[in-house]
């Protein structure tokens, strides 16, 4: 996830399943560079990834696959 265009500001990243079980969270003070997470503790499957910044969200899908 590139942050690009957002503000130097608190932000959080939530990944979750398909069923809406939260798998992972990060809160971040200042969000003003890429992010790079782990997914090597995920099994295989199809995940969303939501950035939350202020009155801002994106959501992204992400599919993970065998190793």
């Amino acid at each position: 996830i590139s942050p690009y265009n957002l503000l130097a500001q608190p932000a959080e990243i939530t990944v979750t399943d398909l069923l809406g079980r939260q798998l992972m969270y990060k809160k971040f003070d200042n969000l003003n560079e890429p992010v790079t997470l782990s997914a090597s503790d995920l099994p295989t499957g199809v995940y969303l990834v939501r950035l939350r910044q202020n009155n801002f969200s994106s959501t992204q899908k992400v599919i993970v696959g065998d190793r």
